[in-house]
Protein backbone atom coordinates (compact mmCIF):
# COMPACT_ATOMS: atom_id res chain seq x y z
CA UNK A 1 0.00 0.00 0.00
CA UNK A 2 2.84 2.36 0.85
CA UNK A 3 4.53 1.78 -2.40
CA UNK A 4 1.20 2.52 -4.48
CA UNK A 5 1.07 5.61 -1.88
CA UNK A 6 4.89 6.82 -2.86
CA UNK A 7 4.01 6.02 -6.89
CA UNK A 8 0.70 8.84 -5.98
CA UNK A 9 2.62 10.95 -4.64
CA UNK A 10 5.57 10.96 -7.42
CA UNK A 11 2.57 11.26 -9.96
CA UNK A 12 1.24 14.34 -7.76
CA UNK A 13 4.23 15.65 -7.89
CA UNK A 14 5.25 15.72 -11.56
CA UNK A 15 1.68 16.87 -12.06
CA UNK A 16 2.77 19.95 -10.47
CA UNK A 17 6.13 20.22 -11.83
CA UNK A 18 4.11 19.73 -15.60
CA UNK A 19 0.90 21.19 -15.45
CA UNK A 20 1.29 23.46 -18.02
CA UNK A 21 1.63 20.69 -20.23
CA UNK A 22 -1.03 18.81 -18.86
CA UNK A 23 -5.16 19.87 -19.82
CA UNK A 24 -7.37 20.74 -17.01
CA UNK A 25 -9.64 17.67 -17.43
CA UNK A 26 -6.20 15.28 -17.32
CA UNK A 27 -6.21 17.00 -14.12
CA UNK A 28 -9.57 16.97 -12.97
CA UNK A 29 -9.10 12.79 -13.59
CA UNK A 30 -5.93 12.45 -11.88
CA UNK A 31 -7.19 14.31 -8.76
CA UNK A 32 -10.44 12.53 -8.97
CA UNK A 33 -8.81 9.07 -9.44
CA UNK A 34 -5.93 9.72 -7.05
CA UNK A 35 -8.45 10.31 -4.17
CA UNK A 36 -10.75 7.23 -4.44
CA UNK A 37 -7.32 5.08 -4.68
CA UNK A 38 -6.39 6.59 -1.67
CA UNK A 39 -9.89 6.02 0.01
CA UNK A 40 -9.32 2.68 -0.83
CA UNK A 41 -6.05 2.48 0.92
CA UNK A 42 -7.21 3.87 4.15
CA UNK A 43 -10.24 2.16 4.12
CA UNK A 44 -8.65 -1.41 3.99
CA UNK A 45 -5.97 -0.77 6.69
CA UNK A 46 -8.74 0.17 9.37
CA UNK A 47 -12.25 -0.04 7.75
CA UNK A 48 -13.80 1.26 11.09
CA UNK A 49 -15.91 4.21 12.37
CA UNK A 50 -12.94 4.60 14.77
CA UNK A 51 -10.33 5.57 11.35
CA UNK A 52 -10.33 9.44 12.13
CA UNK A 53 -8.28 9.98 9.02
CA UNK A 54 -11.12 8.08 6.94
CA UNK A 55 -13.46 10.67 8.00
CA UNK A 56 -11.05 13.08 7.24
CA UNK A 57 -10.37 11.66 3.63
CA UNK A 58 -13.82 11.14 2.89
CA UNK A 59 -15.32 14.40 4.03
CA UNK A 60 -12.08 15.68 1.76
CA UNK A 61 -13.47 14.67 -1.26
CA UNK A 62 -17.04 15.54 -0.46
CA UNK A 63 -16.33 18.99 0.28
CA UNK A 64 -12.78 19.42 -2.59
CA UNK A 65 -12.98 16.32 -4.95
CA UNK A 66 -16.70 16.31 -5.42
CA UNK A 67 -17.06 19.05 -7.98
CA UNK A 68 -14.11 17.55 -10.73
CA UNK A 69 -16.53 14.40 -10.08
CA UNK A 70 -19.46 15.62 -11.17
CA UNK A 71 -17.51 17.58 -14.43
CA UNK A 72 -16.42 14.16 -15.25
CA UNK A 73 -19.74 12.19 -14.80
CA UNK A 74 -21.08 15.35 -16.72
CA UNK A 75 -23.62 16.51 -14.34
CA UNK A 76 -22.08 20.39 -15.04
CA UNK A 77 -19.76 21.50 -17.42
CA UNK A 78 -15.98 23.11 -16.79
CA UNK A 79 -17.35 26.55 -17.55
CA UNK A 80 -20.80 26.11 -15.40
CA UNK A 81 -17.69 25.97 -12.29
CA UNK A 82 -15.49 28.77 -14.11
CA UNK A 83 -17.97 31.58 -14.83
CA UNK A 84 -20.86 30.53 -11.94
CA UNK A 85 -21.95 34.17 -10.44
CA UNK A 86 -22.11 34.49 -6.98
CA UNK A 87 -21.47 37.27 -4.54
CA UNK A 88 -18.37 37.24 -4.34
CA UNK A 89 -16.76 36.02 -8.07
CA UNK A 90 -18.00 36.32 -11.80
CA UNK A 91 -15.61 33.84 -12.83
CA UNK A 92 -12.58 31.80 -11.81
CA UNK A 93 -9.39 32.06 -14.47
CA UNK A 94 -8.45 28.02 -15.55
CA UNK A 95 -5.35 28.43 -14.77
CA UNK A 96 -6.14 29.04 -11.18
CA UNK A 97 -8.78 26.19 -11.22
CA UNK A 98 -6.22 23.88 -12.45
CA UNK A 99 -3.39 25.01 -10.13
CA UNK A 100 -6.05 24.52 -6.87
CA UNK A 101 -6.79 20.85 -8.69
CA UNK A 102 -3.15 20.22 -8.59
CA UNK A 103 -2.29 21.78 -5.44
CA UNK A 104 -4.95 19.40 -3.92
CA UNK A 105 -3.94 16.35 -5.56
CA UNK A 106 -0.42 16.74 -3.93
CA UNK A 107 -2.19 18.01 -0.44
CA UNK A 108 -4.09 14.77 0.17
CA UNK A 109 -1.40 11.96 -1.23
CA UNK A 110 1.40 13.95 1.34
CA UNK A 111 -1.46 13.61 3.72
CA UNK A 112 -1.65 10.36 3.08
CA UNK A 113 2.16 9.57 2.68
CA UNK A 114 2.71 10.82 6.46
CA UNK A 115 -0.37 8.91 7.27
CA UNK A 116 1.15 5.36 6.36
CA UNK A 117 4.73 6.52 7.58
CA UNK A 118 3.44 7.94 11.41
CA UNK A 119 -0.54 5.94 11.51
CA UNK A 120 -2.76 7.70 14.44
CA UNK A 121 -3.11 5.31 17.29
CA UNK A 122 -5.41 2.83 17.23
CA UNK A 123 -7.54 3.74 19.26
CA UNK A 124 -9.24 0.00 19.21
CA UNK A 125 -6.93 -1.21 21.81
CA UNK A 126 -6.82 1.41 24.56
CA UNK A 127 -8.26 0.74 27.66
CA UNK A 128 -11.10 3.47 27.86
CA UNK A 129 -12.19 4.56 31.25
CA UNK A 130 -16.24 5.43 32.24
CA UNK A 131 -17.10 7.75 34.65
CA UNK A 132 -20.77 7.05 35.99
CA UNK A 133 -20.59 9.63 38.81
CA UNK A 134 -19.48 12.23 36.40
CA UNK A 135 -22.06 11.34 33.98
CA UNK A 136 -24.64 11.38 37.14
CA UNK A 137 -23.24 14.61 38.04
CA UNK A 138 -24.18 16.26 34.70
CA UNK A 139 -27.45 14.58 33.49
CA UNK A 140 -30.00 16.85 35.64
CA UNK A 141 -27.88 19.86 34.74
CA UNK A 142 -28.59 18.78 30.93
CA UNK A 143 -32.29 18.03 31.34
CA UNK A 144 -32.62 21.04 33.05
CA UNK A 145 -31.21 23.34 30.56
CA UNK A 146 -32.50 21.40 27.61
CA UNK A 147 -36.05 23.24 27.51
CA UNK A 148 -34.20 26.30 27.10
CA UNK A 149 -32.25 25.30 24.64
CA UNK A 150 -35.05 23.62 22.55
CA UNK A 151 -37.02 27.10 22.73
CA UNK A 152 -33.62 29.10 21.97
CA UNK A 153 -33.35 27.47 18.54
CA UNK A 154 -36.95 27.52 17.56
CA UNK A 155 -37.14 31.24 18.46
CA UNK A 156 -33.89 31.52 16.31
CA UNK A 157 -35.09 29.63 13.55
CA UNK A 158 -38.35 31.77 12.73
CA UNK A 159 -35.87 34.66 13.17
CA UNK A 160 -34.09 33.61 10.77
CA UNK A 161 -36.44 32.36 8.47
CA UNK A 162 -37.56 36.07 8.08
CA UNK A 163 -34.51 38.12 8.05
CA UNK A 164 -32.61 35.67 6.22
CA UNK A 165 -30.07 33.04 6.98
CA UNK A 166 -26.73 35.80 5.99
CA UNK A 167 -28.42 37.95 9.32
CA UNK A 168 -26.77 35.72 11.79
CA UNK A 169 -23.23 36.41 10.79
CA UNK A 170 -24.39 40.74 11.14
CA UNK A 171 -23.75 40.22 14.97
CA UNK A 172 -27.35 41.45 15.70
CA UNK A 173 -29.45 38.43 16.05
CA UNK A 174 -31.58 39.41 19.29
CA UNK A 175 -31.80 37.56 22.53
CA UNK A 176 -34.45 35.58 22.97
CA UNK A 177 -33.84 34.61 26.82
CA UNK A 178 -31.70 36.43 29.77
CA UNK A 179 -28.29 35.07 29.73
CA UNK A 180 -28.72 32.92 26.81
CA UNK A 181 -25.09 32.80 25.83
CA UNK A 182 -24.36 31.19 29.27
CA UNK A 183 -27.43 28.81 28.85
CA UNK A 184 -26.12 27.82 25.24
CA UNK A 185 -22.21 27.08 27.10
CA UNK A 186 -23.50 25.30 29.39
CA UNK A 187 -25.95 22.98 27.84
CA UNK A 188 -22.89 22.66 25.27
CA UNK A 189 -20.35 21.31 28.12
CA UNK A 190 -23.22 19.07 29.60
CA UNK A 191 -23.77 17.77 26.73
CA UNK A 192 -20.21 16.89 26.12
CA UNK A 193 -19.62 15.64 29.86
CA UNK A 194 -22.77 13.31 29.53
CA UNK A 195 -21.47 11.69 26.20
CA UNK A 196 -17.16 11.33 26.84
CA UNK A 197 -18.39 10.06 30.13
CA UNK A 198 -19.35 6.91 28.57
CA UNK A 199 -22.38 5.99 30.21
CA UNK A 200 -24.17 2.79 29.29
CA UNK A 201 -24.70 2.87 25.53
CA UNK A 202 -28.06 3.19 25.56
CA UNK A 203 -28.39 6.11 27.71
CA UNK A 204 -25.21 7.52 25.13
CA UNK A 205 -27.51 6.58 22.29
CA UNK A 206 -30.55 8.55 23.99
CA UNK A 207 -28.57 11.06 24.63
CA UNK A 208 -26.86 11.50 21.49
CA UNK A 209 -30.48 11.88 19.88
CA UNK A 210 -31.52 14.49 21.58
CA UNK A 211 -28.32 16.26 20.98
CA UNK A 212 -29.13 15.56 17.32
CA UNK A 213 -32.53 16.39 16.96
CA UNK A 214 -31.58 20.20 18.78
CA UNK A 215 -28.51 20.71 16.37
CA UNK A 216 -31.31 19.32 13.00
CA UNK A 217 -33.68 21.78 14.21
CA UNK A 218 -30.32 24.31 13.95
CA UNK A 219 -29.78 23.11 10.65
CA UNK A 220 -33.54 23.92 9.19
CA UNK A 221 -32.28 27.65 9.11
CA UNK A 222 -29.86 26.86 6.42
CA UNK A 223 -26.99 25.59 8.62
CA UNK A 224 -26.70 21.99 6.44
CA UNK A 225 -23.20 21.67 8.75
CA UNK A 226 -24.99 22.10 11.94
CA UNK A 227 -26.74 18.89 11.81
CA UNK A 228 -24.20 16.48 9.36
CA UNK A 229 -20.94 17.61 11.39
CA UNK A 230 -22.56 16.44 14.68
CA UNK A 231 -24.44 13.27 13.48
CA UNK A 232 -20.74 11.91 12.00
CA UNK A 233 -18.90 12.87 15.47
CA UNK A 234 -21.58 11.16 17.23
CA UNK A 235 -21.38 8.06 15.18
CA UNK A 236 -17.75 8.26 15.28
CA UNK A 237 -17.47 8.72 19.37
CA UNK A 238 -20.27 5.57 19.54
CA UNK A 239 -17.51 3.60 17.58
CA UNK A 240 -15.14 4.79 20.11
CA UNK A 241 -15.93 4.32 23.02
CA UNK A 242 -17.79 0.96 22.83
CA UNK A 243 -15.46 -0.31 20.13
CA UNK A 244 -17.74 -1.14 17.39
CA UNK A 245 -16.40 -2.80 14.80
CA UNK A 246 -16.68 -2.75 10.78
CA UNK A 247 -18.11 -0.24 8.42
CA UNK A 248 -21.43 -1.50 6.93
CA UNK A 249 -20.63 -0.39 3.64
CA UNK A 250 -24.26 -0.69 2.13
CA UNK A 251 -26.14 0.90 5.20
CA UNK A 252 -23.98 3.78 5.28
CA UNK A 253 -23.87 4.10 1.46
CA UNK A 254 -27.58 4.88 1.98
CA UNK A 255 -26.71 7.25 4.58
CA UNK A 256 -24.07 9.41 2.98
CA UNK A 257 -26.77 9.43 -0.12
CA UNK A 258 -29.77 10.61 1.95
CA UNK A 259 -27.66 13.10 4.33
CA UNK A 260 -26.16 14.92 0.26
CA UNK A 261 -29.79 14.80 -0.72
CA UNK A 262 -30.24 16.97 2.55
CA UNK A 263 -27.38 18.98 1.80
CA UNK A 264 -29.03 20.13 -1.19
CA UNK A 265 -32.45 20.35 -0.05
CA UNK A 266 -31.29 22.76 2.93
CA UNK A 267 -29.23 24.78 0.47
CA UNK A 268 -31.29 25.20 -1.93
CA UNK A 269 -34.58 25.78 0.43
CA UNK A 270 -32.19 28.81 1.93
CA UNK A 271 -31.68 30.53 -1.63
CA UNK A 272 -34.52 33.71 -1.40
CA UNK A 273 -33.76 33.94 -5.73
CA UNK A 274 -35.56 30.40 -6.49
CA UNK A 275 -38.99 31.26 -7.21
CA UNK A 276 -39.42 30.42 -10.94
CA UNK A 277 -38.18 27.46 -13.23
CA UNK A 278 -35.52 28.90 -14.13
CA UNK A 279 -33.94 30.06 -11.17
CA UNK A 280 -34.69 26.69 -8.88
CA UNK A 281 -32.74 25.02 -11.85
CA UNK A 282 -29.46 27.64 -11.48
CA UNK A 283 -30.34 27.28 -7.61
CA UNK A 284 -30.25 23.38 -7.63
CA UNK A 285 -26.98 23.70 -9.79
CA UNK A 286 -25.62 26.18 -7.67
CA UNK A 287 -26.64 23.63 -4.20
CA UNK A 288 -25.10 20.95 -5.99
CA UNK A 289 -21.56 22.29 -6.34
CA UNK A 290 -21.93 24.13 -3.17
CA UNK A 291 -21.05 20.73 -1.25
CA UNK A 292 -17.81 20.92 -3.10
CA UNK A 293 -16.64 24.69 -2.82
CA UNK A 294 -13.78 24.24 -1.51
CA UNK A 295 -11.86 23.84 -4.54
CA UNK A 296 -13.19 27.24 -6.10
CA UNK A 297 -12.41 28.60 -2.88
CA UNK A 298 -9.05 27.79 -3.32
CA UNK A 299 -8.75 29.05 -6.57
CA UNK A 300 -10.50 31.96 -6.02
CA UNK A 301 -8.06 33.11 -3.51
CA UNK A 302 -5.10 32.13 -6.03
CA UNK A 303 -6.81 34.61 -8.45
CA UNK A 304 -7.58 37.82 -5.83
CA UNK A 305 -4.19 37.03 -3.85
CA UNK A 306 -2.99 40.06 -4.52
CA UNK A 307 -6.13 42.17 -3.45
CA UNK A 308 -6.16 40.79 0.29
CA UNK A 309 -3.51 41.24 2.60
CA UNK A 310 -0.63 39.46 4.39
CA UNK A 311 0.53 40.79 7.18
CA UNK A 312 -0.54 37.96 9.53
CA UNK A 313 -0.17 34.15 8.81
CA UNK A 314 -3.41 33.17 8.40
CA UNK A 315 -2.72 29.72 9.61
CA UNK A 316 -2.36 30.60 13.13
CA UNK A 317 -5.72 32.84 13.35
CA UNK A 318 -7.36 30.51 15.28
CA UNK A 319 -4.35 31.26 17.97
CA UNK A 320 -4.51 35.01 17.68
CA UNK A 321 -8.51 35.53 17.72
CA UNK A 322 -9.05 34.67 20.96
CA UNK A 323 -6.11 36.62 22.47
CA UNK A 324 -7.09 39.53 20.59
CA UNK A 325 -10.69 39.22 21.47
CA UNK A 326 -10.19 38.95 25.20
CA UNK A 327 -7.94 41.74 25.11
CA UNK A 328 -11.06 43.94 24.25
CA UNK A 329 -10.27 44.46 20.69
CA UNK A 330 -13.97 45.20 18.93
CA UNK A 331 -14.54 41.38 16.85
CA UNK A 332 -18.15 41.06 16.52
CA UNK A 333 -19.72 40.16 13.29
CA UNK A 334 -18.85 40.84 10.05
CA UNK A 335 -18.23 44.66 10.76
CA UNK A 336 -15.11 47.44 9.55
CA UNK A 337 -14.03 46.83 12.94
CA UNK A 338 -13.76 43.07 12.46
CA UNK A 339 -11.80 43.39 9.15
CA UNK A 340 -9.22 45.62 11.18
CA UNK A 341 -8.59 43.26 13.63
CA UNK A 342 -9.69 39.58 12.54
CA UNK A 343 -7.41 39.16 9.56
CA UNK A 344 -8.08 35.72 8.63
CA UNK A 345 -9.00 34.20 4.80
CA UNK A 346 -12.42 33.98 5.23
CA UNK A 347 -13.09 37.72 6.36
CA UNK A 348 -10.26 39.13 4.29
CA UNK A 349 -11.26 37.36 1.23
CA UNK A 350 -14.75 37.94 1.00
CA UNK A 351 -14.06 41.91 2.22
CA UNK A 352 -11.70 42.17 -0.26
CA UNK A 353 -14.32 40.96 -3.23
CA UNK A 354 -17.28 42.49 -2.28
CA UNK A 355 -17.54 44.46 0.88
CA UNK A 356 -21.45 45.26 0.74
CA UNK A 357 -22.24 41.39 0.44
CA UNK A 358 -19.70 40.73 3.29
CA UNK A 359 -21.18 43.60 5.73
CA UNK A 360 -24.65 42.48 5.09
CA UNK A 361 -23.33 38.87 6.21
CA UNK A 362 -22.11 36.95 3.58
CA UNK A 363 -19.07 35.26 3.39
CA UNK A 364 -17.33 33.03 1.22
CA UNK A 365 -15.66 30.69 3.42
CA UNK A 366 -12.37 29.38 3.92
CA UNK A 367 -10.16 26.17 3.22
CA UNK A 368 -7.13 25.06 4.90
CA UNK A 369 -5.43 24.73 1.82
CA UNK A 370 -5.46 28.10 0.66
CA UNK A 371 -4.44 29.44 3.80
CA UNK A 372 -1.54 27.01 3.83
CA UNK A 373 -0.39 28.74 0.28
CA UNK A 374 -0.14 32.02 1.73
CA UNK A 375 3.45 32.10 1.38
CA UNK A 376 3.98 29.68 -1.82
CA UNK A 377 4.99 26.25 -3.07
CA UNK A 378 7.91 25.84 0.24
CA UNK A 379 5.57 26.90 2.77
CA UNK A 380 2.52 24.85 1.60
CA UNK A 381 4.40 21.97 2.57
CA UNK A 382 5.74 22.80 5.43
CA UNK A 383 2.53 23.86 6.60
CA UNK A 384 0.58 20.29 5.45
CA UNK A 385 2.82 19.23 8.00
CA UNK A 386 2.69 21.18 10.68
CA UNK A 387 -0.86 20.33 10.10
CA UNK A 388 -0.72 16.89 9.93
CA UNK A 389 1.41 16.53 12.87
CA UNK A 390 -1.35 18.73 14.98
CA UNK A 391 -4.13 16.55 14.67
CA UNK A 392 -2.28 13.17 15.25
CA UNK A 393 -1.07 14.50 18.68
CA UNK A 394 -4.77 15.68 19.18
CA UNK A 395 -6.23 12.45 17.93
CA UNK A 396 -3.24 10.36 19.72
CA UNK A 397 -4.15 11.47 23.34
CA UNK A 398 -8.42 12.04 22.90
CA UNK A 399 -8.57 9.29 25.43
CA UNK A 400 -6.21 9.46 27.17
CA UNK A 401 -6.30 13.29 27.97
CA UNK A 402 -10.08 14.21 30.40
CA UNK A 403 -9.90 17.19 28.88
CA UNK A 404 -9.22 16.56 25.42
CA UNK A 405 -11.86 13.69 25.70
CA UNK A 406 -14.25 16.12 26.87
CA UNK A 407 -13.72 18.57 23.55
CA UNK A 408 -13.35 15.60 21.47
CA UNK A 409 -16.87 15.99 19.12
CA UNK A 410 -15.64 19.89 18.83
CA UNK A 411 -12.28 18.82 17.99
CA UNK A 412 -13.27 15.78 15.32
CA UNK A 413 -15.90 17.90 13.58
CA UNK A 414 -13.52 20.17 13.04
CA UNK A 415 -10.68 18.50 11.76
CA UNK A 416 -13.04 16.85 8.74
CA UNK A 417 -14.37 20.22 8.36
CA UNK A 418 -11.26 22.02 8.04
CA UNK A 419 -11.09 21.54 3.72
CA UNK A 420 -13.85 24.06 3.96
CA UNK A 421 -12.81 25.89 7.26
CA UNK A 422 -9.42 27.13 9.05
CA UNK A 423 -6.38 24.93 9.17
CA UNK A 424 -6.66 24.81 13.49
CA UNK A 425 -9.72 24.53 15.50
CA UNK A 426 -10.06 28.25 16.87
CA UNK A 427 -8.72 28.71 20.43
CA UNK A 428 -11.36 30.12 21.64
CA UNK A 429 -13.39 27.24 22.11
CA UNK A 430 -10.75 26.76 24.71
CA UNK A 431 -10.87 29.81 26.27
CA UNK A 432 -14.59 29.70 26.50
CA UNK A 433 -15.17 25.64 27.35
CA UNK A 434 -11.90 24.67 28.85
CA UNK A 435 -12.27 27.15 32.26
CA UNK A 436 -15.93 25.65 32.59
CA UNK A 437 -14.89 22.04 32.10
CA UNK A 438 -12.13 22.42 34.54
CA UNK A 439 -14.21 24.20 37.23
CA UNK A 440 -16.27 21.16 36.80
CA UNK A 441 -14.19 18.72 37.09
CA UNK A 442 -12.53 20.41 40.24
CA UNK A 443 -16.31 20.76 42.17
CA UNK A 444 -17.23 17.33 41.06
CA UNK A 445 -13.92 15.74 42.25
CA UNK A 446 -14.09 18.37 44.96
CA UNK A 447 -17.56 16.52 46.19
CA UNK A 448 -16.62 13.17 45.71
CA UNK A 449 -13.11 13.27 47.91
CA UNK A 450 -14.97 15.12 50.68
CA UNK A 451 -17.32 12.62 50.36
CA UNK A 452 -15.37 10.13 50.93
CA UNK A 453 -13.37 11.96 53.60
CA UNK A 454 -16.69 12.05 55.32
CA UNK A 455 -17.66 8.04 55.00
CA UNK A 456 -13.71 6.99 55.78
CA UNK A 457 -13.61 9.24 58.98
CA UNK A 458 -17.51 7.73 59.87
CA UNK A 459 -15.75 4.33 59.36
CA UNK A 460 -12.83 5.17 61.59
CA UNK A 461 -15.05 6.46 64.47
CA UNK A 462 -17.07 2.88 63.94
CA UNK A 463 -14.19 0.87 64.43
CA UNK A 464 -12.95 3.16 67.33
CA UNK A 465 -16.17 2.57 68.90
CA UNK A 466 -16.24 -1.19 68.53
CA UNK A 467 -12.44 -1.36 69.99
CA UNK A 468 -13.45 0.21 72.66
CA UNK A 469 -16.46 -1.80 73.62
CA UNK A 470 -14.18 -4.91 72.66
CA UNK A 471 -11.55 -3.43 75.50
CA UNK A 472 -14.55 -2.91 78.21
Amino acid sequence: MIILCILLFTYSILNLLFLDNISIIQNLTTLVFTHVILILIIFFRNNSFQNTFLWFQLMFFLLVSFTPCLILLGFVELEDILNLRTNFYNNISETSFSLAVALSNFAITFLTFLFLLFPYKDLSKSYIASYPRLFNFSLPFLLLLLPLMFYMTYMQVMFIKEVGYAFIYTGEVPKFLPFQSVIVNLSTIFFYLVLTSKPREKFFIIIGLIFLALKFLESIAGARGAFILPLFAFIWLWSLLYNKGKIPIFTSSFVMASLLLFSIFITSSRDETSKSFESTEISFVSSLLGIGKGLETFAIYIDSKNLVQQNEIFLFQPVIFPIKYISGQDIVGQTETTIQNRKNLNHQLSYALNPGAYLSGAGLGSSFLAESFQYGIFFYIIFLMLFFFFYKFIFDNIISNIFLRMLSIPLFTHFIFTPRDHAFVNFFLFFKYLPLLVFIYIFFYGIRLSKNSFFKSNENRQNTTRNQSRTN
